[in-house]
This record gives structure tokens, C-alpha cells and sequence, in this order.
């Protein structure tokens, strides 16, 4: 089988800051684009999956506990506050 290139996807980038191999999505590719029930995407019949995980450093993990913490805190003195109970917290 001789190799083909697709004029699409060459080895230059199609614009300046673009990697290689990517191409502007044209509106002929619409049909090619779907919507499952669970309103999952798919292109091509196949199910585009789209993860990226993040990991947080130890400080910015304590500032988000933190930040939890003080949210849950002031959650509690507004609910303690609406039920006319905060002149029993102090």
C-alpha cells in the first residue's frame, strides 16, 4: 500500500501557535458530530473522551481544605443565625 498524505493534515502547522496535524473544523464536519443520550459527545460514531486530571500541591490542597472549612463555618452561623439560635453560641 503506497502512503497517501491528506492535504488536511501535513506537517506544518495550519496556523502559527498551532501544532502540527490540526486542522479547523469545518462546517461539511458537522455531520460527522452526535449526541448520545447521556449527552456524551461523539465524532464519527465513536465517543470523544475528554479528561484531564489535576493534582494539586500539598499548599494549595490546604488552602482548598481550609477554604471548605471556613465556608462549612459560616454556613453554620447563618443557619444557627436564621433559626434564632446564634445568642446561644455566644
Amino acid at each position: 500500500m503506497g502512503s497517501r498524505k491528506d492535504p488536511w493534515f501535513d506537517d506544518k502547522p495550519f496556523k502559527e501557535g498551532w501544532p502540527k496535524g490540526v486542522r479547523p473544523f469545518l462546517l461539511g464536519d458537522s455531520e460527522r458530530l452526535g449526541v448520545g443520550r447521556d449527552q456524551s459527545l461523539y465524532y464519527d460514531g465513536k465517543k470523544v473522551l475528554v479528561s484531564k486530571k489535576i493534582t494539586l500541591t500539598w499548599l494549595q490542597s490546604f488552602i482548598a481544605i481550609l477554604a471548605a472549612a471556613a465556608t462549612i463555618a459560616i454556613a453554620a452561623v447563618e443557619v444557627l443565625t436564621f433559626l434564632g439560635l446564634s445568642q446561644a453560641c455566644g
